[in-house]
């Protein structure tokens, strides 16, 4: 009875807490003059800490999924930077006083996205020009003269709202480390993403992100998800690894300017920002499987999302959506690329559409297909050919074996990269230092033994299905060992 009081105490106390601050969110809102705080920096720090930056955007249907992988699996402490580009959306604001201000959390800022914005970056960073090229035009006229040409391009954004980003990052990790110093505590695992971010619903524990990530000394980011050169959606790691990446926005200040008296903020400060933070900081980069998507709030996506939420990780992510792997650091795929974070995979990287093209945005290792001993491989459903509601609203529900259909050329793709693959893979094995016995005199060999048996095993294997068919069973003799591609141990 005790136990079950305190429980409702507890949410009782939490309930008014929220109440509280939608209220004083509200007087916010009409209209604000300086950011809005809600800090909750009282008791003691949780094990790990959480950062989340940028516009609410959809976070009032993303929420359970951050809830279902991050937050019930793990003992974390909450802090949130957040714009909005309107203080009279009501959508906006309904999102932060419903799906922010409801959460335990240690700490909130929302600031309205405004000209005072624009200048506080100016002033944090004189040198660097921040929009469009040299021009006698008000600072902020210079930046929405760029920001409409960007949108009148197709584009959602200018390289100022990435450095924006970064900054809350920043303002967001002395938010964090402001209430670790207050305590004297230091966080196992921080992890810096998104509020618009659907996450796979297979728990991400950070106890295991905290022991990698402290054993290799290293930023542990999604592989497949660089825009272009780094990721900035989703990254995590140690206190001491993730320092020089949520202070990326300072370190622009202090080193990318050199000695010229004007600096280009496209060319040092968005695409290469993190890498010189992260290599001025002597931190590794490592990359983990992990499908991840940025839901958009259209109307259209949400209700596609809504209906969809268990599976939606399986058709929309990185890789899936742009058929293709994109990363370029480190460059070559190996052992010391990847890192196990026993995250769920469901794809096999020779279903790509784009899998071994030349150029710098792509991946063209053979040895991609050591993959799988860094994920819990759940399938093969990665194929746009074969699966036609991968990143497709009006196609169905995500990617299952049940809607897989026959797709010749990706089959004949996955086939030829696959041996080619188990061809590089027999060239670096050592030679054998043993003779092979010669073979009996009208005795059937090894090889012919194990195609027979293959073949009569797979007699009695439906042929309806053709989730049921593997490589291995429509060329027995060549591909006997081709199945078992993904259970090989890497030689890189």
């Amino acid at each position: 009875m005790a136990v079950a009081a305190a429980v409702v105490a507890g949410a009782s106390a939490a309930g008014a807490s929220a109440a509280r601050a939608s209220a004083r969110f509200a007087s916010w809102l009409r209209p604000p003059t300086s950011p809005f705080h809600d800090n909750n920096l009282v008791g003691a720090p949780s094990r790990h800490a959480i950062c989340l930056t940028g516009l609410a955007r959809s976070f009032d249907a993303t929420r359970p999924s951050l809830e279902q992988a991050l937050l019930a699996p793990n003992s974390v402490d909450l802090f949130f930077y957040i714009s909005v580009f309107h203080a009279d959306s009501a959508a906006e604001a309904r999102t932060i006083d419903t799906a922010v201000l409801t959460l335990p959390r240690r700490a909130v800022t929302v600031e309205l996205w405004s000209a005072h914005v624009v200048k506080q970056m100016h002033r944090d960073h004189p040198r660097l020009r921040l929009c469009g090229e040299a021009s006698s035009k008000p600072l902020t006229e210079q930046c929405q003269q760029e920001f409409d040409a960007a949108r009148n391009q197709g584009r959602s954004g200018i390289s100022l709202h990435v450095f924006s980003q970064w900054r809350k990052r920043a303002l967001c990790w002395d938010m964090l480390t402001q209430h670790a110093a207050t305590h004297s505590h230091t966080y196992a695992a921080v992890v810096s993403t998104r509020l618009d971010l659907n996450y796979p619903p297979q728990p991400l524990r950070l106890d295991l992100v905290a022991a990698k990530a402290n054993e290799l000394g290293a930023v542990l980011v999604p592989a497949g998800a660089d825009l272009p050169r780094f990721n900035d959606q989703l990254a995590m790691g140690s206190t001491a690894s993730m320092r020089p990446y949520m202070q990326a926005y300072q370190q622009c200040g202090r080193n990318a300017h050199g000695n010229r008296s004007v600096v280009d903020l496209r060319q040092d400060c968005t695409d290469n920002l993190a890498l010189a933070a992260l290599a001025h900081g002597h931190v590794n980069i490592r990359r983990f499987w992990y499908q991840y998507w940025i839901v958009r709030d259209n109307p259209n996506e949400l209700d596609y999302y809504k209906r969809f939420r268990e599976t939606f990780y399986i058709g929309w992510y990185s890789s899936a959506c742009w058929q293709r792997l994109t990363f370029s650091i480190p460059g070559k795929v190996s052992v010391k690329t990847f890192v196990h974070l026993n995250t769920t995979c469901t794809c096999n990287p020779f279903s790509l559409d784009n899998y071994g093209m030349e150029g710098q945005a792509y991946v063209t290792n053979a040895n991609l297909g050591e993959l799988r001993q860094f994920c819990n491989f759940g399938g093969d459903l990665c194929s746009k050919c074969e699966f036609k509601s991968i990143c497709k609203l009006n196609q169905g529900p995500p990617p299952s074996e049940g809607g897989r259909v026959t797709c010749i050329s990706t089959s004949a793709r996955r086939l030829r990269l696959q041996m080619s693959d188990r061809t590089a893979y027999a060239k670096a094995a050592p030679p054998k230092t043993r003779a092979p016995a010669a073979p009996k005199v009208n005795a059937p060999s090894a090889q012919t033994k194990h195609i027979r048996k293959h073949l009569e095993a797979n007699r009695s294997r439906p042929r309806g299905n053709e989730t049921t068919l593997r490589p291995s069973s429509l060329l027995p003799g060549c591909l006997q060992h081709a199945a078992d591609w993904w259970s090989r141990h890497s030689i890189g």
